[in-house]
C-alpha cells in the first residue's frame, strides 16, 4: 500500500506539516474516515496514532458530533488540550481536570472535551439522564496501556 499524500488529505494535515501518512495510518485512515465503526489502533509509540485521532476529530465535528479525550493522567491532559484548542480553534475545548470543577455543563458547552478518566466517571454518572451525551460522536481513550498501572487509572 502506497503511503497517502497530503493532498489528499484535509487541511489539518498542513497545521501537523505533513507530507504523507504512513504506513500504519494510510492503513486505517479510511476506517477512520469513510466508516462510523469503532476502531482500536494498536501500535508503538510514535507511530502517529494520535494524528489519526486528530483526523477522526475532524470528522466527527465536521458531522456536528461532539468528541471526548481521556488521557490517562493530568500532564498529559494539559499538553493535549493547549494542542487541541490551537488546531481546532474555530471549536470549543473544554477541559474536565485539575482546577476546574467536573462540571456536567462542559458538555454541554464544549465541541471538545479533553478529560482524566477520574473526571469523567464524575461527569458520566447516570449519563442518561443527562443531556448532552446524545451528541457524542467520538470517544477517544488515548494511552490505552497506562490505565489500570501504578501511574493509571482504572477506566
Amino acid at each position: 500500500m502506497q503511503p497517502l499524500p497530503a493532498s489528499q488529505l484535509p487541511s489539518l494535515a498542513k497545521s501537523l506539516k505533513i507530507s504523507y501518512l504512513n504506513q500504519i495510518q494510510t492503513q486505517v485512515y479510511h476506517s477512520i474516515v469513510d466508516t462510523d465503526e469503532n476502531v482500536f489502533i494498536g501500535a508503538a509509540e510514535g507511530s502517529g496514532k494520535f494524528t489519526l485521532a486528530l483526523f477522526a476529530m475532524l470528522y466527527a465535528l465536521n458531522e456536528g458530533k461532539k468528541v471526548v479525550l481521556i488521557e490517562p493522567m493530568e500532564e498529559l491532559c494539559k499538553s493535549k488540550f493547549h494542542m487541541i484548542s490551537k488546531l481546532f480553534g474555530q471549536y470549543k475545548v473544554g477541559k474536565t481536570f485539575n482546577e476546574l470543577a467536573k462540571d456536567n455543563q462542559v458538555l454541554m458547552v464544549n465541541d471538545i472535551i479533553v478529560s482524566t478518566p477520574e473526571a469523567w466517571e464524575v461527569i458520566s454518572r447516570r449519563w442518561r439522564a443527562r443531556k448532552g451525551f446524545e451528541k457524542i460522536g467520538l470517544f477517544v481513550v488515548d494511552g490505552v496501556h497506562m490505565l489500570s498501572e501504578d501511574n493509571g487509572v482504572t477506566l
